[in-house]
């Protein structure tokens, strides 16, 4: 059982899917359940969606968020990798210092 609070919704939200915890938009809970609450990309459709957490820490989230999380974690692990790659590439004299 968790006591909801800020830090205790985000930690739920975290172990669900890391990408959850920066873009909700609102939460709010009751004596049983915590919501966070999104807009779905693209924001001009002003669709939202609803996460819900229990009071066992149990995520319950909509499949189409779900696929937008995954969309901008997909992104952020390629940029990285991208970044990587350049700067190995812009300092190819500091080979031996840090591999791919």
């Amino acid at each position: 059982m968790i006591d909801f609070s800020v830090d205790s919704i985000q930690n739920a939200l975290y172990d669900h899917h890391p990408q959850l915890i920066n873009r909700f938009c609102r939460l709010t809970f009751d004596d049983n359940n915590a919501y966070a609450h999104y807009l779905l990309h693209p924001w001009q459709l002003n669709k939202y969606v609803t996460v819900t957490i229990d009071k066992n820490g149990k995520v319950t989230a909509p499949s189409e968020l779900m696929a937008e999380m995954d969309m901008h974690e997909s992104k952020l692990t390629q940029n990285y990798i991208d970044w990587r790659e350049s700067w190995m590439k812009a300092h190819r004299h500091l080979k031996d210092f840090c591999k791919l």
